[in-house]
């Protein structure tokens, strides 16, 4: 797993990339608590993240409670295979605003 970023106006978009296994979620949870302390608004695109488990699902709820905690939002964008399968089955769509594309989430952002 790998994660780049960067800013669209105030917004922070994430990208994950590879497959986020339990083993990774300390990694992971660093970096988004690092994010946390740059911006409210925050997007993950999920385009090139081909797995995620129940331990990397439960890291990006966290982490926008927390958002949630400091009046911001978390957006998810542009799952696909696997990764969408999870997000289905799990119901995240119910605890997260899921968008096709990264267009599509900005434009929920008002952008």
């Amino acid at each position: 797993m790998e994660i780049g970023h960067k800013f669209i106006g105030d917004i922070l978009v994430i990208n994950i990339y590879g497959e986020l296994y339990s083993e990774q979620v300390m990694q992971m949870e660093y970096k988004l608590l690092e994010f946390s302390t740059k911006t409210n608004q925050v997007i993950v695109n999920c385009e090139e993240l081909e797995y995620i488990d129940s331990k990397g699902l439960g890291v990006l709820i966290s982490f926008q409670k927390l958002l949630e905690k400091r009046g911001g939002e978390m957006a998810v964008c542009s799952a696909n295979g696997k990764v969408e399968k999870v997000f289905e089955l799990t119901q995240f769509d119910k605890f997260t605003k899921l968008y096709a594309t990264l267009e599509d989430a900005l434009k929920g952002f008002g952008v």
